[in-house]
């Protein structure tokens, strides 16, 4: 699983390069058949916090998958798990885990 820091008070976006898992000719797209691009977000309870850590995103950028992550929420040491859901052109869709640890930077 990826990891990922920010801190408390930032506004980080976050971005997948999905390159390597796509085959000649094949996109990102928003939607397949199959389903759509997602995110959702848990804390160390497992409770969904989606809406309070990602203020915009998923989005397609070229080969990458990104998500703006929210300032205002989050404290020092918390931790998320983030389970993207990455849409392609030839209708499959890969799962993608990130750790998104809140890290106070001293100094």
């Amino acid at each position: 699983m990826a990891q990922e820091t920010k801190q408390p008070s930032e506004y980080k976006l976050i971005a997948w390069e999905m390159e390597d898992a796509l085959a000649s000719g094949e996109s990102l797209v928003s939607s397949n058949s199959n389903g759509s691009m997602s995110i959702v977000v848990t804390d160390e309870d497992s409770v969904d916090v989606t809406s309070s850590v990602i203020i915009s995103g998923p989005t397609i950028n070229g080969t990458k998958v990104q998500a703006m992550t929210s300032g205002s929420y989050g404290a020092d040491g918390d931790v998320f798990d983030m389970k993207w859901l990455i849409t392609m052109s030839d209708d499959q869709i890969a799962e993608e885990d990130i750790t998104l640890v809140i890290v106070e930077e001293k100094g």
